[in-house]
């Protein structure tokens, strides 16, 4: 379900993208969220609380090996060039892929969203 809800977030095509028909509702009625009662979120106590002693504290975050990016969406990505191989972002040939370079945002406002 987590998988689906980020997929369909990602549509690079904002017209069949989540949320592009109804705004937030579509989000809301997506199964991932199926036992939240949206109507009460606010009035409820978060089930953890991270604890912050500087800015730049990472205590409430996990160790997690780096992995790979995925393209999924499947399309072919755009090459760039110029970035160092050590960014992390390049690819052996030194050129960089760019998910996010068919990706268009639109602001659409809906009946009682805001």
């Amino acid at each position: 379900m987590c998988k689906s809800l980020i997929r369909k977030l990602l549509i690079k095509d904002e017209t069949k993208r989540l949320g592009a028909r109804a705004g937030a509702s579509d989000v809301k009625t997506h199964p991932f969220f199926r036992q939240t009662q949206w109507a009460l979120i606010r009035h409820m106590k978060p089930p953890m609380i991270p604890h912050q002693s500087r800015g730049t504290d990472t205590l409430n975050f996990r160790n997690v090996k780096e992995s790979a990016s995925v393209d999924i969406g499947g399309s072919n990505p755009t090459k760039m060039k110029g970035v160092p191989m050590d960014s992390g972002l390049a690819t052996p040939n030194g050129e960089v892929n760019d998910p996010f370079e068919e990706f268009n945002s639109v602001t659409l406002h809906h009946d009682g969203d805001m």
